[in-house]
């Protein structure tokens, strides 16, 4: 196991807390990116960071913002703009945590 997913489970629900905040990397904006980026899962990829990042803050959803902003950002490199990613997710503000 990740050492994120020992510290998860050391919480009650808190890898069922972050599968269903990181799960948004799974739906809509950040779907029109998986053709060109493989969103991962829970041992690769942005979804392995994501977890990461939820896991480390206990559960708190914010933490996501990082990843959503860091794999928003490779699909612009790939041309697929998701600049405006931040309107779709509610608890990710302009100016909070992430990049």
């Amino acid at each position: 196991k990740q050492w994120y997913q020992r510290r998860v489970a050391i919480t009650a629900g808190g890898r069922t807390d972050a599968t269903q905040i990181c799960d948004d990397l799974l739906g809509y904006p950040f779907s029109t990116c998986h053709s060109q980026i493989d969103a991962g899962d829970a041992y690769k990829g942005a979804y392995s960071d994501c977890m990461r990042d939820v896991c480390s803050c206990i559960g708190d959803r914010i933490c996501a913002c990082d990843s959503y902003a860091s794999y928003a950002a490779s699909c612009g490199e790939f041309g697929v703009d998701l600049s405006n990613w931040r309107s779709f997710i509610s608890y990710c503000h302009k100016g909070d945590i992430d990049k």
